[in-house]
């Protein structure tokens, strides 16, 4: 019960935030997981909602580099054609 209540909190900030303009860093963060794990979809909708999809994590990884370091080819080709950087700069 705990665990739901606390899942509903965490969505009613992250809209408070996002709603105040606070989200862009949690969009970005967002859109490296999608980016990740592969989800296309999930990419496309954070994109569209504003998500950088040049935006970086601590080790300098974009979201191009995380689909492609784990192979995923559709979010990959998505990414290129929103023009994602394929090298941030390492």
């Amino acid at each position: 019960m705990q665990s739901r209540l606390l899942n509903k909190t965490l969505i009613v900030v992250a809209s408070v935030l996002t709603l105040w303009g606070c989200g862009a860093s949690y969009r970005n963060n967002l859109l490296l997981e999608a980016a990740h794990k592969g989800d296309t979809e999930k990419v496309k909708e954070l994109i569209r909602k504003g998500a950088n999809p040049d935006a970086t994590d601590a080790e300098g990884f974009n979201a191009y580099l995380a689909a492609s370091t784990n192979g995923h080819m559709e979010t990959m080709q998505y990414l290129k054609s929103v023009r994602a950087k394929e090298d941030p700069g390492f």
